[in-house]
């Protein structure tokens, strides 16, 4: 889970919260506003002992802030997840609590969707071994679930991705399945009507340490699932990935996508099968972290950006795809076991020039 989030509204302008410190002292949300102003110029609170865990635009034009709160890392038993609900201009609006060891995620038609179940965690902790998921769906205007099922990914299931809804109504899901020492990246397509995965399969399984599944639509082309696998002195790793279409068959292999050694990536579509990937890269050290970004085309780079750099300890890198294609990438700016920490944030036009702000 990273310190920094964000995600575009409908009205074109980007949400960002960022966690205040890196030891999780509270969420801080703002308004971004292309090509650099801020809606707000002093930063919203949204709550304190919490990280942030996502952000999610509604289709009313405002957004749901999903925090993590009485955030204690060793203590996974005592946190619970909120979703926070704000219009277009970061105006709180409600809370909703969620309870603990939920992953919720965009569900088209709906407010958000959640899955809920002792095999979830947000943020790496004690093993959470379990057998069971709970699926809801929550609509525009209650506060609890209008759908519930159920089902069973694996019982060495440790942690799940973010869910993916595909155009027949599955649901595409990916997940760390710890067994026998090793940790590797499985996934399955999900029918929520009948409640059983239809089909699993092994999506990496090229190291021994696979975590932190993500998935990415490509515009309606396919998906791509990415995951890192740590090395064990300083918990880096290059961005491996595969491609799937969007009947959940893969593509083609498991690969490297970037030869870096990221601590944390996004990938986001850009259109025309192209693939922003952005991370944090700790090339030079643990203590002296880059942030960079490359452009995919049918897996192969075809552009790499140097975003920020230098000295300092930048991280937690987020994209947004702006309407005009544009992207703006902001990270998490500081010292390590400060309290005054900053957000940064760069746009680049499509061309690949950029603005400053």
């Amino acid at each position: 889970m990273g310190r920094t989030k964000a995600a575009v509204l409908r009205n074109g302008t980007v949400a960002i919260a960022w966690v205040i410190s890196d030891v999780g002292i509270g969420v801080q949300m703002t308004i971004y506003s292309p090509p650099g102003e801020l809606l707000k110029g002093y930063p919203v609170r949204v709550c304190g002992d919490c990280m942030v865990a996502d952000i999610i635009a509604s289709d009313d034009g405002g957004f749901w802030c999903i925090t993590v709160d009485n955030f204690i890392p060793s203590r996974s038993d005592t946190t619970t997840v909120s979703a926070r609900k704000y219009n277009a201009q970061a105006v709180a609006l409600q809370v909703i609590p969620l309870g603990s060891d939920v992953v919720v995620f965009p569900y088209p038609g709906y407010s958000f969707g959640l899955l809920r179940g002792k095999a979830v965690q947000y943020y790496p902790g004690a093993l959470k071994a379990g057998d069971e998921v709970v699926l809801e769906r929550y609509p525009l205007d209650q506060d609890a679930p209008i759908f519930r099922t159920k089902f069973h990914p694996s019982p060495y299931t440790n942690g799940m991705s973010n869910a993916m809804i595909l155009k027949d109504g599955r649901i595409f899901v990916a997940w760390i399945n710890d067994e026998n020492g090793a940790r590797h990246i499985h996934g399955g397509c999900f029918d929520p009507t009948r409640g059983v995965i239809e089909k699993k399969f092994v999506i990496g399984a090229m190291g021994s340490r696979e975590d932190t599944p993500m998935i990415s639509t490509l515009d309606g082309n396919g998906y791509l699932v990415t995951w890192h696998d740590p090395d064990f002195k300083y918990e880096v790793s290059g961005i491996h990935g595969r491609f799937y279409d969007a009947q959940c068959q893969p593509s083609g292999p498991a690969q490297v996508l970037v030869g870096a050694r990221a601590v944390r990536s996004q990938a986001i579509a850009l259109g025309d099968g192209q693939v922003l990937v952005v991370f944090d890269d700790a090339s030079f050290g643990p203590d002296g972290w880059d942030i960079n970004a490359v452009i995919l085309q049918n897996g192969e780079i075809v552009r790499r950006i140097a975003v920020a750099g230098g000295r300092g300890h930048q991280s937690d890198p987020v994209a947004a795809i702006l309407p005009d294609r544009s992207f703006v990438i902001f990270w998490w700016e500081g010292r390590i076991g400060g309290t005054f920490n900053k957000i940064y944030g760069r746009k680049f036009l499509p061309q690949i020039s950029s603005h400053k702000n």
